[in-house]
C-alpha cells in the first residue's frame, strides 16, 4: 500500500548503533544490563526487517536520524546509510536516500543535486561512498558553494 501510494519511509536505523556507542558511557540498566541490550538488539532487528520488507516492496526510502536518542548526533548520518546497506538497499542506493530521496519526499527537486548555477554543499571523502559507505567517515574536505 505504501508502494502504491507513494508513501516514503524514513528509516531511523542509526539510533541502534547511538545505542551501542552510549552503552560504552553509561550505566543505565536499559542500555548496559544483558536484559536492555537483548531488547534493544531484538528492536534493531525488527527495525533492520521492516525497512528490507519496504525496500523490497518498492517504498521509497529516505534517511532521518530520530537525534536525542542516545549518542546520535548530526554528524553521524553515515551510521544510517551504512544501516540501510544492511537492510539490503545497495551503497549508492543507500546515499541516495540520504540525499535526493530527501528532497523527493519533501518535494524539493534541487534537494540533493549538484546542479550547474544551483548551490551545494558537500564533502569529499577518501573512498567511493557509492561501492563502500564507510568512506563517509573518512572526510577530507568540506564545501559550500552559493548558487
Amino acid at each position: 500500500m505504501m508502494a502504491r501510494q507513494g508513501t516514503f519511509l524514513v528509516s531511523t536505523l542509526a539510533i541502534f548503533r547511538s545505542w551501542a556507542s552510549f552503552a560504552q558511557t553509561t550505566t543505565l540498566p536499559r542500555f548496559v544490563s544483558d536484559e536492555g541490550k537483548e531488547r534493544i538488539a531484538r528492536r534493531r532487528e525488527r527495525a533492520i526487517e521492516s525497512v528490507r520488507l519496504a525496500y523490497r516492496a518498492g517504498v521509497g526510502v529516505a534517511t532521518g536520524t530520530d537525534f536525542g536518542g542516545g549518542s546520535l548526533r548530526a554528524n553521524h548520518l553515515a551510521w544510517e546509510v551504512e544501516s540501510l546497506v544492511e537492510a539490503g538497499l545497495k551503497p549508492w542506493e543507500a546515499l541516495a536516500s540520504a540525499t535526493v530521496r530527501g528532497g523527493d519526499l519533501l518535494n524539493e527537486p534541487e534537494a540533493g543535486r549538484i546542479v550547474e548555477g544551483g548551490p551545494a554543499d558537500f564533502f569529499l571523502v577518501h573512498g567511493d561512498p557509492l561501492t563502500d559507505p564507510t568512506a563517509l567517515w573518512r572526510v577530507w574536505r568540506v564545501a559550500w558553494l552559493p548558487g
